[in-house]
């Protein structure tokens, strides 16, 4: 197959009251200034100079004089301009453009128009439909025009417009844990739809799930619908608490459970679906109240469906399909520039030795899909949330910890290796700050959690043991 190649040689875009000069060299954009500036004269026009923007990336921040070509229309034959710098955005015809080819102020408008409308629309009296029609038909198409140069990772998109769906399934009264696929189908479907969800083969678990959350939250064994329900009477893959706890006790729990938005286990269930969440990675999460003691029917579950008194995992009966739990991954933020210091909690697959490695990662190299990550181990229990500094391993690579950022700024650790982005996730915590005297610090959720949950996001091999760095380990 055989391609011609043509070229056009472009001087200049005009869009209204918008033009655009380009050419190669200085010489060049002095010509077309010049022709401007006549032009400009000719037609009784006149263009205020101070709102010229000139890009030139050979010589970025630098004040450039241009001599026009003598003229009798030209009154001001010189034009001094200060170019941008290479990271400095520009706007053309609504859209934003960088030298550098650096996103973030792109990225930061993406946010701030998501976070105007949603601040908006919060105090409202809407419907979800109103604002799933409102984010779908002005929020999308702003943003789609605002990107229309700029490529994101799927990661970044979700995080763009998470405080949307959050509103969308408040307006719905759902639980901030229910799936995006379930908001989907709660805010477009209808009982056509609904029936083709539940009679398609390729539907089961999901319309198990869903009809298994519309029991709980109704409190009913089966949902009021015209839909034949006949082939969906086993209903329990994802657990209704209503058929777990007892009855006196779910009549003093109900209320609590409705203002939560909390009706099935699975939503209590760790993303591998084999444990139970601590209480205080449930607060944590948002799931339950962030205040007041430990409820009785909490108390009932971990005295009646876990496999131990000291372990949080299910009796067999209990365990539930990781499809049905809730895995909402926490991604890296690969905004941070590459080779600077910025320090992210994470949790990170080796694949050699098939474990989980906990860690601080210190420096990103996203164009060559690298980290650098200090090792931290478990002070104690998998259930626990405090973590010392590892003083050496197997895993430890010497020239890292002689990088000078590090050597600055990690004082109080002595493991440093090399991680893939692709096999990393963040850790779900708010900041820790790291003591230069190596006391042990303490994340805001348990390395139980956040090992299941990097399992389900990984796909790494599932175990019964969530602990996969212990002390052993140390040479």
């Amino acid at each position: 197959m055989e391609f011609e190649q043509h070229s056009l040689p472009l001087s200049h875009l005009t869009f209204m009251d918008d033009s655009t000069l380009i050419s190669s060299s200085k010489s060049g954009i002095k010509d077309r200034l010049s022709i401007t500036a006549e032009f400009y004269t000719l037609n009784n026009i006149q263009a205020n100079s101070a709102k010229y923007v000139l890009l030139c990336s050979s010589d970025p921040s630098s004040v450039i004089s241009f001599g026009l070509s003598p003229s009798p229309l030209i009154n001001d034959i010189t034009l001094t301009l200060t170019s941008l710098a290479l990271n400095t955005s520009f706007q053309f015809l609504g859209v934003w453009f960088s030298l550098s080819a650096s996103l973030q102020f792109v990225l930061k408008q993406a946010r701030s128009m998501v976070k105007d409308m949603a601040a908006f629309l919060t105090p409202k009296k809407l419907l979800a439909q109103h604002v799933a029609y409102l984010y779908n038909a002005v929020l999308l198409l702003r943003l789609e025009f605002q990107l229309q140069t700029s490529l994101f990772s799927e990661s970044i998109i979700q995080s763009i417009i998470s405080l949307m769906l959050s509103i969308i399934k408040k307006k719905a009264g759902l639980a901030s844990t229910t799936p995006l696929a379930l908001l989907c189908r709660f805010l477009s479907s209808h009982i056509a739809s609904w029936q083709k969800i539940f009679t398609h083969p390729d539907f089961r678990e999901f319309a198990n799930y869903a009809i298994s959350y519309l029991q709980g939250y109704m409190g009913a064994e089966s949902c009021p619908t015209t839909i034949d329900l006949t082939p969906w009477r086993d209903l329990h893959p994802a657990k209704p608490l209503r058929s777990i706890i007892p009855q006196r006790l779910f009549q003093t729990s109900w209320r609590l459970w409705k203002n939560l938005n909390l009706f099935v286990l699975a939503q209590l269930s760790s993303p591998c679906g084999k444990f139970l969440l601590s209480w205080p990675d449930l607060r944590y999460l948002g799931i339950v109240g962030r205040k007041g003691r430990i409820p009785a029917w909490f108390k009932f579950l971990v005295d009646n469906i876990l496999s131990s008194f000291n372990s949080f995992f299910f009796f067999s009966s209990f365990i539930i399909n990781s499809s049905f739990t809730i895995a909402s991954s926490l991604l890296l933020n690969n905004t941070v520039p590459d080779g600077q210091y910025r320090p992210l909690w994470a949790l990170s697959q080796d694949r050699i030795t098939q474990t989980l490695l906990v860690g601080c990662v210190c420096i990103t190299y996203s164009k060559k899909g690298l980290a650098i990550m200090s090792h931290w181990l478990p002070a104690a229990s998998p259930e626990s949330t405090s973590f010392c500094p590892c003083s050496g391993c197997s895993h430890h690579v010497p020239k890292y910890a002689a990088l000078s950022a590090i050597k600055r700024r990690c004082t109080s650790e002595r493991c440093f290796l090399q991680v893939q982005l692709n096999d990393t996730v963040a850790y779900p915590t708010k900041n820790a700050k790291v003591f230069a005297t190596g006391r042990p610090i303490k994340l805001s959720t348990s390395l139980a959690y956040t090992s299941s949950l990097a399992m389900v996001s990984l796909n790494f091999p599932s175990s019964d043991v969530i602990a996969s760095t212990s002390l052993d380990d140390i040479d």
